[in-house]
């Protein structure tokens, strides 16, 4: 579950169930780094250490803001979108909401261009759906059985289940 808090990986995906606990160990991270802060306004130190801890905090903070975005990028491989749609999180208020959505949006079923469904399965209704669409598509003669069977094991789906 916390396999992808400290990824420093862009290749992969994360479905929702570790995005969510990585973003609350951010999320505990930041608060704690807070907390320290405070602290030390409250101590006597220093002017060197106080800068020494300050840089050690600010640089923390910038290692957790990449954590969040590799993370985000292989969220978004998740639900198939190119990580390039990390930009829209940079638009006020815009990025927030999709932030949002994107915790809440299923994995993409089967396999994608980033690898295989992190759960390993993929929810029957829409592989059969997708099934028989394909299906339709080989019979008119629009795709090839090799394309077909290529699409069939993208999706992952198994007849027999």
């Amino acid at each position: 579950m916390f396999s992808d808090v400290f990824r420093l990986s862009l290749s992969g995906r994360t479905p929702r169930r570790n995005y969510w606990c990585a973003l609350l160990v951010y999320a505990l991270i930041g608060w704690a780094m807070g907390i320290v802060s405070e602290a030390l306004l409250n101590v006597t130190i220093t002017e060197s250490l106080w800068n020494a801890s300050n840089v050690f905090i600010y640089w923390i903070g910038i290692f957790i803001q990449i954590l969040v975005l590799l993370l985000t990028i292989r969220r978004l491989h998740d639900i198939s979108k190119s990580g390039w749609w990390v930009l829209f999180f940079l638009i006020p208020v815009v990025g927030w909401i999709a932030n949002l959505i994107l915790g809440f949006i299923g994995s993409a079923p089967g396999e994608n261009r980033w690898g295989p469904n992190p759960y390993g399965v993929a929810d029957p209704f829409v592989q059969k759906a997708k099934a028989e669409q394909l299906s339709e598509l080989l019979r008119s003669g629009a795709i090839s059985q090799t394309e077909y069977d290529e699409a069939i094991r993208r999706i992952g789906y198994d007849k027999h289940n």
